[in-house]
C-alpha cells in the first residue's frame, strides 16, 4: 500500500511511465508528493547546471529550455489549471457558471493571458537563476509546492459534488499530519543551510499568495478544484523563486 502511493503520486504529477497498482485510497499518495517534487526539481536544476557547459549561444536560452522541460515533464498540468482558473475567476459569474468554465476545455482571453504571463515569468526566473548559479533553489521550490498541493487537496473541500480528477484526496487526518511534518522538516533543513531570512521571507509571501487565491476560490465556489490547485502551484513557485533572486 505504501509503495503504491508513490506510484500514484508519480503518475499524477509527472508524465513518467510508472508501472504498479493504484493505492486503495488516493489520499495515500499525498505524503509522496514531496518526492515527486524533489525529482522534478532535481531534473530541472540539473538541466540548468548542465547547460553551463554548453556554448554560450545555448546558455542565453537556458531559461526557455528549462521552462519547456518543466511543462513537458509535468504534462502542462498546472499551467493549464492556471489558465482555466483565470478564465473562471477573472470575471464575476454564478457558482454554477464558474464551475462550468473551469471544466470547459476551451481557453478564453483571461486564460490565454495568464498562461503567456506565467510562461514568460518562469523563463525570466530560470534565466536569472542560470546566470546567478542558483540552480539549487528549484528543488525546495518544487518540494514545497507539491507539499502544499497535498495540504490543499487534503484539507479544503472539493467544490464539485459529483467529484472530479482532484477528488478523493481528503478524509485522512493522519495523512494531513504527515504532510505538515514533512513541511516542517524541509523548512528546518532549508533554514539550517540557507538561513531563516533567506528561506522564510520568500516562503511566507508565496504561501500568502496561495492562501489569498484559495480563500477567494472557497468564498466563490465553496471549495477548490484541481485547476485551482494547479494555479496555486504556478503562483507559489514563481513567487518563491522570484523572491529568492532578490538580494539579501
Amino acid at each position: 500500500m505504501i509503495i503504491n502511493g508513490l506510484f500514484s503520486a508519480l503518475r499524477t504529477l509527472t508524465i513518467i511511465p510508472v508501472l504498479g497498482p493504484e493505492p486503495l485510497r488516493r489520499v495515500y499518495a499525498l505524503p509522496w508528493f514531496i518526492l515527486a517534487g524533489a525529482l522534478l526539481g532535481g531534473l530541472q536544476g540539473g538541466l540548468l547546471f548542465g547547460m553551463q557547459y554548453l556554448p554560450s549561444s545555448v546558455g542565453v536560452l537556458s531559461g526557455f529550455f528549462c521552462t519547456i522541460f518543466n511543462y513537458v515533464i509535468t504534462g502542462g498540468l498546472h499551467i493549464d489549471g492556471a489558465g482555466d482558473t483565470a478564465d473562471a475567476l477573472g470575471t464575476w459569474h454564478s457558482r454554477e457558471k464558474t464551475l462550468e468554465i473551469l471544466k470547459d476545455p476551451h481557453m478564453g482571453s483571461f486564460g490565454t493571458l495568464a498562461i503567456c504571463g506565467i510562461f514568460i515569468w518562469r523563463v525570466l526566473i530560470y534565466q536569472q537563476m542560470y546566470q546567478l548559479h542558483l540552480y539549487f533553489w528549484i528543488i525546495p521550490a518544487l518540494i514545497f509546492s507539491r507539499n502544499i498541493q497535498g495540504i490543499l487537496l487534503g484539507t479544503i473541500p472539493y467544490a464539485r459534488p459529483a467529484g472530479g480528477k482532484a477528488a478523493g484526496f481528503s478524509g485522512s487526518r493522519v495523512m494531513i499530519v504527515i504532510l505538515f511534518i514533512e513541511f516542517l522538516c524541509v523548512l528546518a533543513a532549508l533554514c539550517y543551510f540557507a538561513g531563516p531570512v533567506r528561506t522564510g521571507l520568500p516562503l511566507g509571501i508565496a504561501i500568502l499568495m496561495v492562501a489569498l487565491l484559495t480563500m477567494y476560490a472557497v468564498k466563490k465556489l465553496g471549495g477548490i478544484t484541481g485547476d485551482i490547485v494547479g494555479a496555486a502551484t504556478e503562483l507559489f513557485e514563481c513567487t518563491f523563486l522570484s523572491l529568492v533572486l532578490c538580494p539579501n
